[in-house]
């Protein structure tokens, strides 16, 4: 199995060529002094690092193992809790959420662009 790597580069062309977002960004008062191009870049890298390092590596092993219904709790396999707790500490659950409650901020496109790694 290959390791995980995010499409950075394809991310990027698709963000800076196709929509020119920091154009756009920098028009919209309410993204205008919060995300630019490499604050952009900066979040899908490091999206990319908790991706490639924690995330991916549980695919095989969490089909493997599944699921289950045990004492009215669901039990999750091996090592989902921690990586969840690494993704949530790590503010990845709110990157498109409010800041009021924690959130990043960030325009939906960054936000999708996470998802899409996760």
């Amino acid at each position: 199995m290959a390791d995980y790597q995010a499409p950075l580069r394809d991310m990027r062309f698709v963000l800076n060529e196709v929509f020119e977002v920091s154009t756009l960004w920098a028009q919209l008062p309410a993204l205008a002094e919060v995300v630019d191009e490499d604050t952009a870049s900066a979040i899908l890298e490091e999206a990319g690092k908790v991706t490639a390092g924690i995330i991916a590596p549980l695919n095989r092993s969490g089909d493997e193992e599944g699921c289950a219904w045990e004492g009215g709790a669901v039990k999750t396999p091996a090592g989902f809790p921690a990586a969840y707790q690494t993704y949530a500490e790590g503010g990845w659950v709110g990157v498109g959420g409010d800041p009021r409650f924690g959130g990043m901020g960030m325009p939906k496109v960054i936000s999708a662009q996470v998802e899409e790694m996760v």
